[in-house]
């Protein structure tokens, strides 16, 4: 699960800043496997009942792990802690086992934490890398403000054109912006609590930072894709209503701290300002364009 997106972070970043054009047909076949993944961004796959009848018996029978490409069987700890994983975040009973296999790996690195409390940050991390391959795909893109390298062959730019473009007529402005208003940390720290699943104030710290990270990721996705390129009035309807909608929520609750205009919106604003057509404004100024 997290390696996944780090291995296509690392990918997607090899192409367009580390000029290994020759991986454009293997960056080609991996975006498009991971379309869906983006259109619903930061959707999990669900909890399964097979799966979990699979998991819980797998101290006895061996299951397939996809990210180890073999059969194994799982000691109860490992079974205790993926069910828990799964209740937690509503995520597949396997790739919640995968998650913790990842978690075992990494666990050098993380210095202080047991698997599971690594498996949660992995979990958050790897939201920030997704969403984050996605601002890198919006950036690399052509439009009116910015060329992020001429040297990127045009076959590549034109395919990442039409990836985005697909992407945005799917719906994909409407999902990030549905994403961005249920993204709190209050409703996802009560969460975690109550299954133990923050550790110290390191810990604790560092799961809120990417939470917030990824909820900024989103807030820029929809910025930059805006500035390339003005989004369609169905879309910038929706970034009007979910900047009335959150105004109206701060105003409602002037006295309340926790309920503000973030990052994220802010961003969302200056998109919406980058869909705005100012012609008029120059002719009524100018008399005419010269």
């Amino acid at each position: 699960m997290w390696s996944t997106q780090k291995n296509l972070s690392n990918l997607i970043n090899g192409v367009v800043v580390g000029k290994k054009y020759d991986l454009f047909a293997t960056l080609q076949e991996e975006l498009n496997k991971n379309f869906l993944n983006f259109l619903d961004i930061l959707k999990d796959p669900p909890c399964d009942s097979v799966e979990r009848t699979k998991v819980k018996k797998s101290n006895e029978e061996a299951i397939q792990i996809n990210y180890l490409n073999c059969e194994k069987k799982l000691q109860p700890s490992v079974i205790e802690e993926a069910i828990a994983l799964s209740d937690l975040f509503s995520l597949s009973e396997l790739k919640s086992v995968e998650l913790l296999i990842e978690a075992e790996e990494q666990m050098q690195y993380f210095h202080g934490f047991n698997r599971g409390l690594t498996a949660v940050l992995l979990y958050y991390d790897s939201k920030k890398i997704q969403v984050n391959n996605l601002k890198t795909l919006m950036l690399v893109r052509s439009g009116r403000l910015w060329i992020l390298d001429e040297n990127i062959p045009a076959e590549i730019i034109s395919f990442i054109d039409l990836y985005i473009q697909r992407l945005v007529k799917n719906g994909l402005i409407e999902k990030v912006l549905a994403r961005i208003g249920i993204h709190e940390w209050s409703k996802a720290e009560e969460n975690l609590v109550r299954v133990n699943g923050l550790g110290n104030l390191k810990h604790r710290k560092q799961v809120k930072n990417l939470f917030e990270e990824v909820k900024v990721l989103l807030g820029e996705c929809i910025f930059a894709c805006a500035c390339q390129a003005p989004l369609e009035q169905t879309n910038t309807i929706l970034l009007i209503n979910f900047l009335k909608n959150n105004s109206q929520m701060v105003q409602n609750n002037q006295l309340d701290s926790q309920i503000n205009l973030d990052t994220s919106h802010f961003f969302v604003l200056m998109a919406l300002l980058y869909c705005f057509d100012t012609l008029y404004l120059d002719i009524k100024e100018h008399g005419k364009l010269t």
